[in-house]
């Protein structure tokens, strides 16, 4: 019992100790400016799937999203070679399609390329993805 005792009272005053060496330090600038890099952003970000696996006959769905730095204003992304029948919301970035039988051929792959640009300057980013859509027979009722 005794000798837990002193085990602490020996750890509190070491404690103590590193507490009291530390005080001395002043973990701010001599000069009292207190400054921070710059944070490197990207400019402009888009995320979307590269590949989507559909079914003849039900609906397919994915997003596309998209940022800008905020004095660029908000990004625009516009999706090219949509198979017919597609719908695409530029705002929310949301598409939607639902593939019909002839769409269901074996291997057929859609490819729907997503781009980005700005509202505050029609600056193209030459940001540009692929999104392969491929459409498996089945689930669709005659």
């Amino acid at each position: 019992m005794k000798r837990s005792t002193t085990i602490v009272k020996c750890l509190v005053l070491a404690g103590a100790a590193l507490g009291l060496a530390a005080c001395g330090q002043n973990p701010f600038p001599t000069d009292g400016k207190i400054t921070q890099g710059q944070i490197d952003q990207p400019e402009y970000a888009m995320d979307a799937p590269t590949s989507v696996a559909c079914v003849a006959g039900k609906s397919c769905e994915f997003d596309v999203k998209a940022s800008v730095l905020a004095d660029m204003g908000y990004p625009n992304i516009v999706l090219t070679d949509m198979p017919v029948g597609a719908k695409f919301n530029s705002h929310s970035g949301h598409f939607e399609w639902t593939p019909t039988l002839m769409d269901r051929e074996p291997g057929k792959t859609v490819t729907v390329y997503a781009l980005l640009s700005t509202s505050e300057a029609p600056k193209d980013f030459g940001m540009t993805k692929a999104i392969e859509i491929t459409v498996a027979p089945g689930g669709f009722t005659p």
